[in-house]
């Protein structure tokens, strides 16, 4: 069985492999370059993430309390909270607080279990650019790593930044924001997608769909009675077209492939 010390050489050693976990008799425990380096002493344990792993010593039928284990598998952060994610950039979404019927509250702790969010959201989420979503009384805002509201007003909805675009929601509709909350475009959408490969589906009435790119133009106009998302440069849509049949026009479904070049090509 290692000591701590050989582990922490092992781990400068194969910086790039990661301690897993492993479960026996249904506790857990971790290996290191296939040693087990711990018993299986935890009744939860996620995988590490950076140099953190949330780990819990004290489950009842209800619950757990979760804290942080290091890699020299000491507590960093003791078990406190309720709920505990993975540490992503240095923080982590975690709540200390009951979470029966829906009553959960959440906030973000720094890598030394400091908040640097206080638990008062109903939800946090990452959002990019530095950003945080986070949702209070059905409202959304966004929020620096400190907690400042960057933009000092909420919104309906709200969704994660690409390349300094977002996706929000005013009672009037969708639209797009950039970082310092600026709309970027005129008018309003009734459904939105997130940017998939650069592009976002966008439908003005809620019938037809085209895609928008980041700078508020648009790639396609919307036409498409259906638009499925990009994926490796190419999307599926489809909408009636006028054909002869018989002697006679008629409606008919034609569908496309997409390019994110602007390219149409019918499929068969």
């Amino acid at each position: 069985f290692p000591s701590h010390e050989d582990v922490l050489k092992k781990d400068s050693l194969f910086s790039e492999r990661d301690y897993v976990v492993y479960e026996e008799y249904g506790k857990y425990g971790f290996l290191f370059d296939s040693l087990r380096i711990t018993e299986p002493i935890y009744d939860e344990a996620l995988s590490f993430s950076g140099r953190l792993a949330a780990v819990s010593l004290s489950c009842t039928k209800n619950s757990c309390l979760y804290g942080y284990l290091n890699k020299s598998l000491q507590m960093q952060i003791n078990p406190r909270f309720i709920e505990a994610d993975d540490f992503m950039n240095g923080f982590a979404i975690v709540s200390d607080s009951s979470c029966i019927n829906g009553a959960c509250k959440y906030g973000v702790i720094n890598e030394d279990g400091q908040y640097v969010i206080l638990p008062e959201y109903e939800s946090v989420s990452q959002s990019g650019h530095g950003f945080w979503i986070a949702e209070k009384s059905k409202k959304f805002q966004y929020l620096s790593h400190t907690g400042i509201d960057l933009m000092g007003k909420t919104f309906r909805k709200a969704r994660k930044f690409y390349k300094g675009i977002a996706a929000v929601a005013q009672d009037s509709g969708w639209y797009f924001i950039d970082t310092t909350g600026r709309k970027i475009h005129d008018g309003y959408f009734t459904l939105v997608s997130d940017f998939v490969e650069g592009v976002a589906q966008a439908s003005p009435q809620g019938n037809l769909w085209g895609y928008l790119l980041p700078n508020g133009s648009w790639l396609n106009e919307p036409v498409w009675l259906a638009a499925t998302p990009f994926e490796n440069g190419r999307a599926r849509v489809s909408r009636e077209e006028k054909v002869m049949k018989k002697g006679k026009e008629v409606y008919e479904l034609k569908s496309y492939d997409l390019f994110t070049s602007g390219k149409l090509v019918p499929v068969d």
